[in-house]
């Protein structure tokens, strides 16, 4: 549980309607597969940048600030969502992913300028090479996995749409037992938009 004066906060890509329809329609198929699997919620679907943890608020307002800065002059670009995938083994799958196409130099170039950022603010560097997803789901028991990865297979070519990125958007994370809900905090606006 987290203080009262301290925010579950993460930095993240939002996709537009369109996408995130597009995505629900293929979870709704793996979940026909009956595997066991904590869905991410359609209005809670994106791509996340950093995820930040607990906290302060006066925390929140300087990685706000931080962000509007080291952003100042990055374009807006496009994504092209592609692709369904799993991370673990077939046999243990534990994420299931929505894959961004042929990323762009924008979207690293992006990510690199934030993470020179919190590092300066202080938060540890993130230890793995960042892969961009969106996650559609954990899952959460060994039922009907095969079924699952087998339909994993058969959409690693399925295009979701493109998703335009006009800004990044600091997030608060509210978690409840009907599952989180986001709420934006701040939008740092890229350039031509």
């Amino acid at each position: 549980m987290s203080a009262p004066d301290s925010l579950r906060v993460f930095l993240a890509i939002e996709l537009t309607p369109d996408v995130r329809a597009a995505l629900a329609r293929a979870q709704e198929k793996l979940r026909r597969t009956g595997a066991r699997v904590i869905w991410t919620a359609e209005a809670n679907l994106h791509l996340t940048l950093f995820f930040l943890g607990n906290i302060t608020r006066s925390r929140v307002e300087r990685v706000c600030a931080m962000a509007d800065a080291r952003l100042d002059g990055h374009d807006s670009f496009t994504l092209q969502i592609v692709g369904l995938g799993a991370f673990g083994s077939p046999h243990r799958p534990r994420v299931l992913w929505a894959g961004v196409d042929s990323p762009p130099p924008a979207l690293f170039a992006l990510h690199a300028a934030l993470r020179e950022g919190l590092e300066t603010l202080g938060f540890e560097p993130e230890r793995r090479a960042w892969s961009p997803h969106i996650t559609l789901g954990r899952v959460r028991g060994p039922q009907q996995v095969a079924e699952l990865t087998s339909h994993l297979h058969k959409a690693t070519t399925t295009d979701f749409g493109c998703a335009p990125v006009g800004r990044v958007a600091v997030m608060q994370s509210h978690l409840r037992a009907q599952g989180p809900h986001y709420e934006l905090l701040h939008a740092v606006p890229l350039k031509g938009v």
